[in-house]
């Protein structure tokens, strides 16, 4: 693991909530070490709370991680991740299905898949209001 980001100047790519998924040419971030990672994160802290400068960033992804965030910290969360980006910098995040996760949380499952899905489906609306203001200009859904 890395203590700094490499020296690339201010032209680094973050994969937020790397997982398993630490990819090359990307800054790996993540809160714990997966074991079924083939390497390690580049950077293991917590994602709300990112210690790198402002305006580090020229993208961020977070693929499958913001369903993840309590409702009460998306707002710290994703005003954290803008403040890595510079101006102009795009933001992806990859979400559940919506129809899948709807259809997941009315049939019985395992609870503790059934409530975090849940929780961040109470999110999406959090992440729209958010992305409608500076320094997000639009939001643009895949599909």
């Amino acid at each position: 693991m890395k203590d700094e980001p490499p020296s690339i100047g201010n032209r680094l790519r973050l994969n937020l909530g790397s997982g398993k998924w630490n990819l090359e040419g990307w800054y790996n971030i993540d809160a714990i070490v997966s074991p079924l990672a083939q390497r390690q994160p580049d950077l293991i802290c917590d994602l709300r709370s990112i210690p790198l400068p402002d305006g580090c960033a020229i993208e961020a992804m977070a693929i499958h991680v913001w369903e993840h965030i309590d409702r009460w910290e998306c707002d710290r969360t994703i005003d954290e991740w803008a403040r890595l980006l510079q101006p102009g910098a795009a933001l992806i995040l990859e979400m559940p299905d919506l129809d899948v996760a709807a259809t997941t949380v009315r049939v019985p499952v395992h609870t503790g898949h059934s409530v975090a899905l849940h929780s961040g489906l109470r999110g999406l609306d959090l992440v729209a209001r958010r992305a409608a203001k500076p320094p997000f200009r639009e939001t643009t859904p895949a599909g």
